[in-house]
């Protein structure tokens, strides 16, 4: 959540996706690293809502951060990327 909170200092309406998807089964979401999300970390506002576009077979089943909560949205989309990466202590 203190990552979550420094991100949102940094962004101006812009959505980043941040790695994390339902795509394979509908509510089920993994993070790109295959592992579960812990829902009692989850930022959602309103959502996910799984929206869908008419004649557009899937809905929305990628996260994205807007501000300082999640949302779905479509992994058509192009967005921003969050990435964490390790990081080495100073030598």
């Amino acid at each position: 959540m203190e990552e979550q909170e420094n991100l949102s200092k940094y962004l101006n309406e812009v959505y980043y996706w941040i790695g994390l998807s339902d795509s394979k089964v509908e509510g089920d979401w993994m993070w790109v690293d295959n592992t579960y999300l812990n829902s009692n970390l989850s930022l959602w506002e309103s959502e996910p809502d799984d929206w869908k576009v008419e004649n557009e077979l899937d809905g929305e089943d990628c996260a994205i951060l807007k501000g300082e909560q999640w949302g779905d949205n479509s992994c058509l989309n192009k967005m921003r990327r969050i990435c964490e990466i390790p990081c080495s202590p100073p030598q």
